[in-house]
């Protein structure tokens, strides 16, 4: 099985040009690797997909066009089939973000 990065809309945080950080985190913590839409990773091994705030920690998000923030993943089988996807909203336009949302994979 594997899991792809439909799309992740990526925003500016306050005015200093900084923007989400998107990865893969193999949950023992020994990999973290920074992925932008359509990375995937084999679900052999438990991962997160992690989606931390700006470079501050404290900024707000700007410049979403629908007042959201949103990562969508699939799940593929082998033959590249999407199984299923998953949307989340990380965070809104104008709201402080803090900590990373994380989808928790199988």
């Amino acid at each position: 099985m594997r899991w792809v990065v439909l799309g992740s809309l990526l925003a500016g945080c306050g005015g200093d040009g900084t923007s989400l950080t998107f990865q893969w985190t193999v949950l023992d913590g020994s990999t973290a690797v920074p992925c932008p839409d359509g990375s995937e990773v084999e679900a052999s091994l438990p991962v997160a997909y992690e989606v931390w705030p700006c470079a501050d920690g404290s900024g707000t998000l700007t410049g979403l066009p629908d007042g959201q923030h949103r990562a969508e993943l699939a799940l593929l089988d082998s033959s590249a089939n999407v199984i299923a996807t998953f949307s989340r909203i990380v965070a809104l336009a104008g709201e402080p973000v803090e900590e990373p949302a994380v989808f928790v994979l199988p």
